[in-house]
């Protein structure tokens, strides 16, 4: 019965994932043409100045309070504890932003950034922040199915929001901010209400000096070992997004969101299945079975790898199509940008695979460890590529994509070294099977022989597709698998149709 239940809340998650991907596609559709690349770029700096600051302040207490919460959900305590550990990191921030605005700070934190849209901008992430901790009570108390179902049903309402207040009104930054109150707000009171009915937040009551001290204690043990870790990872990626914006402006930020939320899209069709395997890897190495887990491992890092390529490729090629059909001309500048992030996909995936299993498998010091490695070389890559270089938020984007391939191949060194297994199949793969899609992408651009580019675009989607299957039939070790396993596939297919 538990594992039916599982089974329904991951079909859930997967559904709700593919759903906001199509919202977030809309919106990354939608808001840069509306707002116009210095506004966007404005935006997008703020959130991912405050996203970080966000993750700095929670420094993992939204995982412990997850944790502890799923272990024991008769514990009201904690609600009590989490609040006014919330409240405290606002008053905080509220003061930072304070002494921010009324001091020289703000010229070197928020170049070229308004005194006026600081707050708004803090405030926007931490609604983020705080309805990732209401979805997390949901999760605990495995509610997620109803939950999802609200987040679907919302996001879909908020989305025909955005489209009235785009089309009806003279839409601006100002307006796409309070579009966003009203998306972040109204989502974490309807949730309060929901977990009010179902009496989630009964039998709360005040804690005393002794429960504070006790749950504290197991807050920090649970916090502590990542702290350093954290800050790292967190100030490298800020500098990441500051020096972008010190140096090339808000336009260059602009043509880094727009990129980066075009090629996130694409991790959805990866990342539902990785929260899959991952579990997988933990119940595995529970029993010490090592063969299942290697099965694991050959199996499915290079089938996901795989279909981020088949995605990521298309995207390449076809970056200036994309941005010219669903942005305006004030971003053509940055298709080269974005044909470069689309690589990024690819290693994300593997990094999300063998990230798992190092969590899975108890080794987090050796996950921690690459990653503080390779956060000073990201920054001094950073400071040639945008400060020496000037290539703006090209040179953000060979910089993410180079860390990314590098820095997940030595952890997967490690990982095939753990599970005794050739790194060599694993680097092959990665070869032949870009090649493999690449191919298709080029061969895909001689098709545009229209006028109309959303024609070409179509035609060349469809072209690329079919090349796809076609050599996918001849060489299915380029998805992992064997010929007969792709003639199941086919007959499964084929019967599926006739049924139909």
């Amino acid at each position: 019965m538990d594992e039916q239940s599982l089974k329904k809340r991951y079909l859930a998650k997967l559904l709700s994932n593919i759903i906001s991907a199509f919202v977030n596609m809309a919106i990354v559709v939608i808001v840069p043409k509306a707002l116009g690349p210095m506004s966007y770029g404005l935006f997008m700096y703020l959130q991912n100045f405050f996203n970080q600051m966000m993750g700095f302040l929670d420094i993992g207490t939204s995982s412990a309070f997850f944790v502890k919460l799923s272990a024991n959900n008769s514990r009201k305590s904690l609600f009590v504890f989490y609040f006014i550990y919330i409240l405290g990191i606002f008053i905080f921030s509220i003061l930072f932003i304070y002494l921010l605005n009324s001091s020289n700070l703000n010229e070197y934190l928020m170049p070229n950034v308004p005194k006026n849209f600081i707050l708004i901008g803090f405030l926007f992430s931490f609604l983020v922040w705080l309805s990732q901790v209401f979805i997390k009570i949901s999760d605990a108390y495995a509610i997620t199915i109803s939950v999802e179902f609200i987040k679907i049903v919302h996001k879909i309402l908020i989305l025909l929001l955005l489209v009235f207040f785009v089309y009806k009104f003279a839409f601006d930054l100002k307006l796409y901010y309070l579009y966003n109150f009203i998306f972040y707000i109204s989502f974490i009171f309807i949730l309060a209400l929901f977990f009010y009915k179902i009496k989630i937040f009964k039998d709360i009551h005040g804690l005393n000096l002794q429960e504070f001290r006790k749950i504290f204690k197991e807050f920090y043990l649970f916090c502590n070992p990542l702290f350093f870790y954290t800050i790292v990872v967190i100030f490298a990626t800020i500098f990441d997004i500051w020096l972008l914006q010190k140096v090339s402006g808000s336009i260059q930020s602009g043509f880094y969101g727009l990129v980066y939320g075009l090629v996130s899209i694409a991790l959805v069709f990866t990342s539902s299945m990785t929260q899959i395997i991952i579990r997988e890897f933990s119940k595995e190495y529970a029993i010490k079975n090592y063969e299942r887990l290697r099965y694991l491992i050959v199996m499915y890092v290079p089938m996901l790898y795989s279909i981020a390529a088949f995605f990521s490729i298309f995207v390449s090629f076809h970056s200036g199509a994309i941005i010219d059909i669903f942005v305006n001309d004030d971003f053509k500048d940055a298709w080269f940008a974005l044909s470069l992030m689309a690589f990024y996909p690819l290693h994300q995936t593997y990094g999300q695979i063998i990230g798992g299993y190092c969590h899975a498998s108890l080794q987090t010091k050796l996950n921690r460890n690459i990653a503080l490695f390779f956060m000073p070389i990201g920054s001094i890559i950073s400071v040639i590529t945008i400060y020496f270089l000037n290539l703006g938020a090209t040179g953000l984007a060979i910089k993410v994509v180079l860390i990314q391939v590098i820095s997940t191949n030595v952890m997967l060194f490690f990982a095939t070294k753990d599970l005794n297994i050739k790194i060599l199949f694993f680097i092959r793969h990665q070869v032949y099977s870009l090649l493999f899609f690449a191919l298709f992408g080029i061969l895909s651009k001689y098709v545009a022989i229209f006028d109309n580019i959303v024609i070409n675009f179509i035609i060349c989607g469809i072209f690329y597709v079919g090349l796809c299957i076609i050599g996918s039939l001849m060489f299915p070790q380029v998805f992992a698998l064997k010929s007969e396993d792709m003639e199941v596939y086919l007959k499964k297919a084929l019967g599926f149709i006739y049924k139909k």
